[in-house]
């Protein structure tokens, strides 16, 4: 074998290695698609759509009725999302969103999942939704607070950190899809941005887990009695 040939080898089973390493650990991923969208100026002067299976980027620039510069720009990709604005108010908004259908090979499902809603907070927006597609059935949804009540969400203005850690029962035979999405919108003149960090896994279910366990000693023990 020439050494061409062992190099393009072993760049092969690099990449092979790569693809299994970045799947979420105990998920069978059927698809994944990240997209980013978003506008800037008045009258418009500038939009992106961009959509793919890896990460995209997007951006945009124009000026606002004010004669300010007005920017959006946009990231998605495996694992992170995030949506920025920039300028006179009303006139920039970017969007960002990822999509995964999956099949997990155990009962449970753990999220990981943090971000940060900028300032005007309530005008930024961080959304995640799990989705049972074989039963038709919403398993989880979370919004961030983007409500303008002061009383009720005290940093809405100074924009805020949110994160939790969830575990969910889920069905090895099912289908199912996870949507996480980030929005920046008007805010006053200024910037305005929203960013989520999205992480997801199967694991045993922790009953058969536990009775596996128990079975194990029980065998164990009743060998060392001589009983087995």
């Amino acid at each position: 074998m020439t050494r061409h040939a062992v190099l393009m080898t072993l760049w092969i089973a690099c990449a092979a290695v790569t693809a299994v390493v970045a799947a979420p650990d105990g998920i069978d991923l059927i698809e994944q698609v990240h997209t980013v969208q978003g506008s800037a100026g008045y009258p418009l002067t500038e939009t992106y759509f961009v959509s793919g299976t890896g990460a995209v980027t997007g951006s945009a620039s124009g000026l606002g009725p004010d004669g300010l510069l007005c920017t959006a720009t946009s990231a998605a990709g495996p694992g992170s999302l995030s949506a920025y604005r920039n300028g006179s108010a009303g006139w920039a908004n970017a969007y960002a969103q990822s999509t995964y259908r999956f099949q997990p090979d155990r009962g449970h499902l753990v999220l990981d999942v943090s971000g940060v809603i900028g300032e005007w907070a309530f005008e930024n927006l961080a959304s995640l939704q799990l989705t049972d597609e074989t039963a038709g059935a919403i398993v989880y949804s979370f919004e961030s607070p983007h409500e303008p009540y002061i009383d009720l969400y005290p940093d809405a203005f100074a924009g805020y950190a949110f994160g939790f850690h969830h575990d969910l029962p889920v069905n090895p035979a099912h289908v199912y899809e996870l949507v996480g999405a980030v929005e920046a919108h008007r805010g006053e003149p200024g910037s305005g941005s929203a960013t989520m960090s999205l992480g997801f896994s199967a694991v045993p279910a922790p009953m058969p887990l536990a009775l596996g366990a128990l079975g194990a000693a029980c065998v164990a023990w009743l060998r060392r009695r001589r009983l087995l």
